[in-house]
């Protein structure tokens, strides 16, 4: 690497996270933060550069896109190896480690003492021979056996009984999968090692994990659940300002509707909530090597395989559900005029861009019809019609808040469409004369005045 005066990566798992990427190049150079400029500070350097073009899955990618011009320049694509065919020095598939570097990495991550006799180091070739000497397996392993959820001597045994259970609800997988199958049952041990915990660490951990298994899986910050907290717990504060015979019906109301669908640990009713919960979880999540902590700027990121099982592991209705979760806990996070005003918001709505982009892709937001739903007499049951009601308010202020952010970002025409359905609902529901119908209507319109039309 030092024959380059720069190494910079570029996370193509989209269109829309590659942007992100060049986007931050070209604010690093000083010039706007947007893919061309990113693309044009690097075309013009003098010195060698090195671009490593991580993540490219997506077929639909038109990849040529993101190569900057010039001749002073390296890319370097990872993942997808359809894309060999822009080669120019060929290609490499890497497989596992070599065995001497495995069972080193595997005993180093148990912490185990040196030196290693020779039963220790047989008992270690065994666990490196079963898990295909790839790294992320062996780190998990490590962690395993340095928590004593199991030793040196009955990890395997303890690795077969997980291969089984997923091997059970597994598709068949061609013989290129096969290593991804030994890494998943690798934390498979892990992620019941955390249901079994004693506190609320372990199970909140795996919250977090499936919620943010529909994030992207670089730079989530920790703040995203934190203000979820913050903010809840100022909604509940500002209900003890209004007169008392509102409380009463907003008390009758929060017994009747069900609760709002959030993980455990953000469903806190407690009058002072309890931040460092968060904080406990995640702790246990880095100490079984299932997520990086940066302390530098308060995010964790899972690697990219990690990210990949949090979410496989799920079936396609647990997939529905937390991806429903995650959308949640986003649009939560965000505060509504006039309480977003200050730098420190603008930035966070920057931050989770890529987060909501990747929610909406997998959980799109449909606004009931309100007269469809609630006009005329459609249930007998008043009981019923109240629990879609507080479905279909949950719906709009989701689109309202998403809606907010993308306008704020200058994505226009994603910000149009949800203000829309925001607007269309208000109109139908509080009338033309209501203030938060008259806020989406001037929102929408600074949309529509942008894109001219």
């Amino acid at each position: 690497m030092s024959r380059f005066w720069g190494v910079f990566w570029v996370d193509a798992t989209s269109a829309e996270t590659a942007k992100h990427s060049f986007a931050k190049l070209g604010k690093l150079g000083e010039l706007e933060a947007t893919l061309d400029a990113g693309k044009h500070w690097l075309s013009n350097s003098e010195e060698p550069w090195l671009l490593i073009i991580n993540n490219a899955d997506d077929p639909s990618l038109y990849v040529q896109n993101l190569f900057p011009e010039g001749e002073r320049g390296y890319i370097l694509m990872t993942r997808n190896p359809n894309f060999k065919i822009h080669a120019t020095v060929g290609a490499v598939v890497f497989g596992g480690l070599e065995h001497d570097e495995a069972l080193n990495l595997l005993l180093r991550a148990a912490d185990t003492p040196r030196p290693w006799d020779s039963t220790v180091e047989s008992l270690g070739s065994k666990i490196t021979d079963a898990l295909g000497y790839l790294a992320l397996a062996l780190v998990q392993a490590g962690a395993l056996i340095l928590r004593r959820i199991c030793g040196l001597g009955d990890y395997l045994d303890f690795y077969n009984q997980y291969t089984k259970k997923i091997g059970v609800r597994r598709t068949p997988i061609s013989p290129n999968n096969e290593d991804q199958f030994a890494v998943y049952a690798t934390w498979e041990h892990s992620l019941d090692a955390l249901n079994c915990n004693h506190t609320d660490a372990g199970p909140d951990a795996v919250q977090i994990l499936s919620t943010v298994a529909f994030f992207h899986f670089e730079r989530i910050r920790v703040d995203i659940f934190s203000r979820v907290l913050t903010n809840t717990h100022q909604e509940r504060q500002s209900v003890d300002k209004v007169p008392f015979s509102r409380r009463l019906l907003q008390s009758c109301w929060s017994r009747i509707v069900p609760p709002p669908l959030l993980p455990a640990f953000l469903r806190q009713e407690l009058s002072d909530p309890d931040h460092f919960r968060i904080r406990r979880a995640l702790h246990e999540l880095s100490s079984f090597s299932l997520i990086s902590y940066d302390g530098n700027d308060d995010t964790f990121s899972l690697h990219p395989v990690v990210h990949s099982w949090a979410r496989d592991r799920l079936c396609k209705g647990e997939q529905a559900v937390w991806a429903q979760i995650a959308l949640n806990v986003l649009s939560q996070s965000v505060p509504l005029p006039p309480n977003d005003v200050g730098e420190s918001h603008e930035t966070y709505r920057r931050d989770i861009l890529v987060h909501l982009d990747l929610c909406l892709r997998s959980c799109p937001i449909n606004v009931l019809n309100y007269h469809a739903s609630f006009g005329g007499l459609k249930s007998a049951l008043l009981l019923f019609q109240w629990n879609w009601a507080s479905v279909f308010r949950h719906q709009v202020w989701t689109a309202a808040k998403c809606g907010y952010v993308y306008l704020e970002r200058g994505r226009f025409a994603d910000a149009v469409v949800l203000l829309g359905k925001t607007k269309d609902a208000l109109i139908q529901s509080r009338g033309y004369d209501d203030a938060k119908t008259t806020e989406a209507m001037l929102a929408l319109a600074r949309g529509y005045w942008v894109l001219g039309a």
